[in-house]
Formats: C-alpha cells, sequence, structure tokens
C-alpha cells in the first residue's frame, strides 16, 4: 500500500462531507506562485490516488465503535458518465482507468470492462447523503473526494450482506453482493459486514485495500 507521511488535508474537517473542486484551468505552476492555493493541479489538496490516514478526533472515546480500526483513505477524483444519483451511506466506487485516480460509482464504467469490474473495487466513496445534507450527484460529479480503504465504515451502503459476509462489488449503481460467513465469495472480497443491514446500511470493517 502505498501511503502519504502525513494526514489527509481535510478542508470540511470531515471526510464524510469533504468534496474539493476540480479547476480545470489551474496548473501546479499556478498555484505554487499564488497563496492560498491547492498545491497540487486542477485544485487538488492531496496528491491523488495515494493513502493517508484520516485525521484522528481526540475527542472520540475508547467506547466509541471503531476506535480500534482507524480509517485508511485514497484522495481521488469521482467522475461518472452516467452519474448516479447519490445515496444514503459510504457507497462501493471502481476505478475507472489504470491511473487509479478516479472513480465511478457504476460497475460498467470501472475497468477492465463489465464482465471484470468487480475485482476493480476501489473502497467506498466517504461522501453521502446522511452526513451530507444536501448533497447531490451534480456536487459529488467531477470533483475530488476521499474514498475509505481499510478500517471501520459506519453505516456503508449495502445492497446485500449479513453479519460476518464478505462484501465483493457486482453489476449496478453503488452495488454490492456478499458471501456469507465461511463461503468462498465470488469476486474479490474487499470488507467484512459487522452490523446487520438494516435498509441497505451496515458497518463494515474495510480491510482489502488493492485486493484484485
Amino acid at each position: 500500500m502505498s501511503a502519504g507521511l502525513d494526514y489527509a488535508v481535510v478542508n470540511s474537517g470531515n471526510i464524510y462531507t469533504n468534496i474539493d473542486s476540480y479547476i480545470a484551468s489551474a496548473s501546479s505552476t499556478q498555484q505554487v506562485i499564488q497563496q492560498n492555493q491547492p498545491p497540487y493541479p486542477n485544485g487538488a489538496y492531496n496528491q491523488l490516488g495515494i493513502a493517508y490516514l484520516a485525521p484522528p478526533n481526540p475527542a472520540v472515546l475508547s467506547t466509541t465503535k471503531g476506535q480500534g480500526a482507524p480509517v485508511v483513505v485514497r484522495y481521488v477524483r469521482y467522475n461518472s458518465t452516467a452519474n448516479p444519483a447519490v445515496v444514503a451511506g459510504p457507497a462501493p466506487v471502481y476505478w475507472t482507468d489504470e491511473t487509479f485516480t478516479t472513480v465511478s460509482g457504476v460497475f460498467t464504467e470501472g475497468i477492465p470492462n463489465s464482465t471484470g469490474s468487480s475485482n476493480m473495487l476501489a473502497g467506498f466513496l466517504a461522501p453521502n447523503t446522511t452526513s451530507y445534507s444536501g448533497l447531490t450527484n451534480t456536487i459529488l460529479n467531477g470533483n475530488y473526494v476521499f474514498i475509505v480503504v481499510a478500517g471501520f465504515v459506519s453505516q456503508a451502503w449495502l445492497t446485500a450482506g449479513a453479519v460476518g459476509g464478505t462484501v465483493y462489488g457486482t453489476a449496478g449503481n453503488w452495488t454490492v453482493s456478499a458471501t456469507a460467513s465461511g463461503s468462498a465469495p465470488q469476486g474479490a472480497g474487499f470488507a467484512r459486514v459487522v452490523s446487520t443491514p438494516a435498509s441497505s446500511l451496515g458497518d463494515i470493517i474495510a480491510q482489502c485495500d488493492w485486493c484484485f
């Protein structure tokens, strides 16, 4: 796993609400010579694709869910052609090309193709309509976000699965499948379900960054 040396820059203070605007005309040279500008090209505040630790919350107690499973994130651009409506929890996204810097929530927009995209599950998109009031696909699409690649995710968007099941990508928008505990997964396993899903939401432990 490639990792950043520092914690990620999270402008909103929360990875689940942070969306940084993509600026097509901004070059790295322009940004370096102008004060208070993002340090990376096209308005990015972190290096694309690199894994970072999410900033810790010092107020979190040892009894808080997920305290012992710190979140690892990647900073990427969300860019979808179909641009489906966003959902109410962190949702699965796919790498769209071999730069491994851009993701989409649409299975068929993932690489290598519609029959192999289950093995290109990139992570779980952090921004969602529960965390980010008023979030729409228009606000999201084309811009920079964090995806969770390891650690505890509360109330992730799970279209399938039961406690102990292994989550993997499958056809659709924001869609996963899951095999039962003790059964071999049908695709590359990305996470474990740790709470019983209700209304397509359940807690997971993402535990397999770069599983193909």
